[in-house]
């Protein structure tokens, strides 16, 4: 596993533990699965977003997660609480986009000297 790989697991698991810290674990097993990177096999055959280190898919059709932008009280606030949470865990860039009413992402932003590699990378693993 390389050093990107590394990054890209460690933000998708710290992208996880927030929203748990926000809405606590969830009520099955199978829904930790809704919080899933870009970077990985599934993300990148699931194909919403390009690969990338700092980009985590969250599936809100399970439930677990609300929708930020849905019809559920003070949900754009707890997606806010768990950006509060990444940021002070390390992870100083952060906040989320919809890319529809189930899945939306959140994004760090990485230095600007990864540029390259991670733009080389990503084109490989679309091939």
């Amino acid at each position: 596993m390389s050093k990107i790989d590394d990054i890209a697991k460690q933000f998708a698991d710290a992208v996880r533990n927030a929203f748990i810290g926000v809405y606590g674990p969830p009520a099955r097993e199978e829904y930790y699965e809704s919080v899933r990177s870009t970077w990985s096999e599934v993300g990148v055959k699931q194909g919403w977003h390009d690969p990338d280190p700092g980009v985590v898919l969250v599936g809100t059709e399970y439930g677990w997660i609300e929708d930020p932008w849905g019809y559920y009280e003070g949900a754009h606030e707890r997606w806010e609480q768990a950006m509060k949470l990444l940021r002070a865990a390390g992870w100083d860039d952060v906040n989320f986009e919809s890319i529809n009413a189930g899945v939306h992402y959140v994004y760090w932003m990485p230095p600007a000297a990864w540029q390259s590699i991670l733009n080389k990378r990503s084109r490989d693993r679309q091939r």
